[in-house]
């Protein structure tokens, strides 16, 4: 028997001793399951999990350069992590120069976390078995996370809640992100579902769940989703060696959704605002759960099938071939069908732009999303972006400051924080030394998995090929969406690199001993980054917790609330939103002179804060002080000249009228349920 065939035959997922063969291998295990937290908790989007989350992977990373004997990666290798990190750098540089400081911070702080995830899963070397065991693990924890979403949703009173106009939002708590989420994991089980060196329960598994997350994903209706899904199909077919299995199990998967499409698009195609969700996701659940079902059997037969007469290298050769030639003919037809049925690709292309750069308001539920117009305002978003990178095109406007100049540029009534585009917001924001640095980073880091793709036949080229394919679907989904806030989405992607990296270097490992020298490097570079982790980290977090309790306790106890918002304010000083939480508190008991206060302290932070001025100028308006409240109105509405509430605020104190701050804030919510109402 050859060593090949010895490795189909044996159970490929039992690992006897992985932390002895990939010295990292039970660390990795942990930083994926906070991985796993940050997608069933809104995809690790809110401070409150993705900060904590990053400290425990500083603190994994600084223990494994302690512990574990010193890594020695390959050039590329750690260019690609040199350079990540000098992007984190920048970031954090960056800051001098936002306008929006504490905006800034978050983002530079979330530029080190995936520098860190990348380090973590970059720096030691992976076997293959062990990369596999990762990445189809953490593949498979996600199916789990969407199972037990469809559970929830079925068992809820009312099931409409984890939707947002007939699609799924839940867990991310943003449609886009929440499909996104799903298929980060599909490519892993679709990969792994077709290899022999898998065990058979396992390939069902795989099949199985890649049906599941397909199934959620139709359910969330992403346009973005329908548009990265060639692109991202063709890279599965370039990149998995053996793509004749890779192209069987697409087909597979295919032919299941297609069989339950129906159930799945009629949640959203048939629903209207108050309808009773519960029935049309029950029809959907339990189609989608049958074909998952049935392609788990068949995941498994096919495994047992290939364990008993496995494939000869000139079989799988020709099935290669036979594969390339499918997907040819494949094309072709449907042009053909599209072109007889719907009309000339290019012309509909054109007209699809067309509408795209109109913008306009999006198709709602009962209408064909999928296929119906492209109106949507983010071409509007990319043209502010862009105009904000050619006035600053070395540094850009600083990390994740857009919504203040969209508030100045933009011709929508939108109100994004970020620009819906991975390029758009790093030359924004970063500048051109920002976008050098991190494409730079990612070529190396792609350039470095290059040697576990051209490896001998095993599970490691298609582990590697599998762990691109997740960071490939966040970079080109994330073309057209605002995934990097995520790190529910980078953290993984960025991750998967790491695994890709590694794999690389699967052949250099670690020295038998640890020097003296080697040893104190390690100690100075574990004890740098829990310090800069310390400092840039904690504050920021211990802030917003500061800052969600005195929202949470205000009207109970008071004085409490305000002593955390002055704790918040101290333990972020470039935050001005402990002081506007403050402020808006104030307002609703009536202590104007306290808001007052707050809200200029507020603006000592962050001058260009509009929402500030606004309610400065309803206090001294309330307070009879016409001028002052029309010079702060004013100055809010050249920050903000499409906000309809500050309009009308300002037009009232003109004609004389008197405006108070609990009007204000009633309009703001009004207005936010309004605009919320319409998206």
């Amino acid at each position: 028997m050859t060593a090949d065939e010895a490795a189909a035959r044996a159970p490929a997922w039992y690992w006897r001793r992985p932390a002895e063969a990939s010295p990292t291998f039970f660390p990795l295990l942990g930083a994926l399951a906070v991985f796993v937290w940050f997608a069933a908790d809104e995809a690790g989007f809110e401070t409150r999990t993705w900060y904590p989350g990053a400290l425990i992977l500083v603190a994994v990373l600084a223990v494994c350069l302690v512990a574990v004997p010193p890594p020695r990666p390959s050039r590329r290798t750690g260019a690609a992590i040199a350079l990540v990190a000098a992007y984190a750098a920048w970031s954090f540089l960056s800051i001098t120069w936002a306008a929006a400081k504490g905006v800034a911070w978050d983002g530079a702080n979330r530029a080190l976390l995936y520098a860190v995830v990348l380090a973590l899963f970059a720096l030691w070397p992976l076997r293959p078995r062990a990369a596999a065991t990762l990445l189809g693990g953490y593949a498979l924890a996600l199916v789990g996370v969407g199972l037990v979403e469809l559970v929830r949703v079925n068992a809820a009173d009312d099931a409409a809640r984890f939707f947002f106009e007939g699609r799924l939002v839940e867990p991310a708590g943003y449609v886009n992100a929440d499909v996104a989420l799903w298929f980060s994991a599909f490519w892993p089980c679709v990969v792994l579902a077709g290899r022999r060196e898998v065990h058979p329960l396992l390939r069902g598994a795989f099949l199985g769940g890649a049906q599941v997350l397909c199934g959620l994903a139709l359910l969330g209706q992403s346009r973005g989703w329908l548009l990265a899904l060639p692109v991202m199909a063709l890279l599965a077919v370039l990149l998995v060696p053996g793509r004749a299995r890779t192209v069987l199990a697409l087909l597979a998967v295919a032919v299941g959704t297609a069989a339950t499409a129906g159930p799945l698009l009629d949640v959203y195609d048939g629903y209207a605002p108050g309808q009773d969700l519960g029935p049309p996701v029950a029809d959907a659940t339990r189609a989608l759960l049958v074909a998952a079902a049935a392609l788990f059997v068949l995941g498994a037969v096919v495994g047992l099938l290939e364990r008993r007469r496995p494939a000869s290298e000139a079989g799988e050769r020709r099935a290669d071939l036979i594969a390339l030639g499918a997907i040819a003919v494949s094309v072709v037809a449907a042009l053909v069908v599209f072109t007889a049925a719907v009309g000339n690709p290019v012309s509909e292309a054109s007209d699809y732009w067309s509408d795209f750069k109109q913008g306009g308001t999006t198709p709602t539920a009962g209408e064909a999303r999928l296929t119906g117009t492209a109106a949507t305002d983010r071409y509007d978003f990319w043209r502010v972006g862009w105009d904000m990178f050619t006035d600053k095109p070395l540094g850009g406007f600083g990390a994740d400051n857009f919504q203040q100049e969209y508030f100045v540029r933009g011709k929508s009534e939108q109100q994004p924080r970020y620009p819906h585009s991975l390029e758009i917001r790093v030359l924004a924001q970063t500048g051109i030394v920002g976008a050098i640095l991190l494409a730079a980073g990612l070529v190396a880091a792609a350039a470095a998995a290059v040697p576990a793709l051209r490896r001998a036949p095993g599970i490691g080229p298609p582990t590697a090929a599998a762990a691109l394919l997740v960071t490939a679907y966040w970079l080109v989904h994330g073309s057209l969406d605002w995934f990097w806030e995520f790190p529910g989405l980078g953290a993984p992607a960025f991750a998967a690199l790491g695994i890709a990296c590694a794999l690389g270097d699967g052949e250099r490992g670690g020295e038998a001993g640890r020097s003296r020298r080697g040893r104190v490097l390690a100690l100075v570079a574990a004890g740098a980054l829990v310090v800069v982790a310390l400092i840039s980290l904690v504050g920021p977090w211990l802030s917003d917790l500061y800052v969600r309790r005195a929202g949470d306790t205000w009207q109970a106890h008071p004085t409490q609330a305000f002593d955390d918002l002055d704790r918040a304010a101290d333990l972020n000083p470039l935050s001005p939103i402990p002081d506007l939480t403050a402020g808006t508190i104030a307002v609703k008991q009536g202590r104007l002179d306290a808001a007052e206060r707050y809200f200029k302290a507020a603006l000592d932070r962050e001058p260009s804060d509009a929402y500030a001025r606004l309610q400065l100028g309803a206090i001294a308006s309330e307070r009879g002080r016409r001028r002052e409240a029309l010079r702060w109105l004013t100055g809010a509405a050249v920050l903000t000249p499409n906000y309809d509430v500050l309009r009308n605020a300002l037009q009232t104190v003109r004609r004389g009228r008197q405006l108070t701050a609990a009007e204000i804030n009633r309009r703001i919510v009004r207005a936010t349920i309004a605009r919320i109402g319409l998206q």
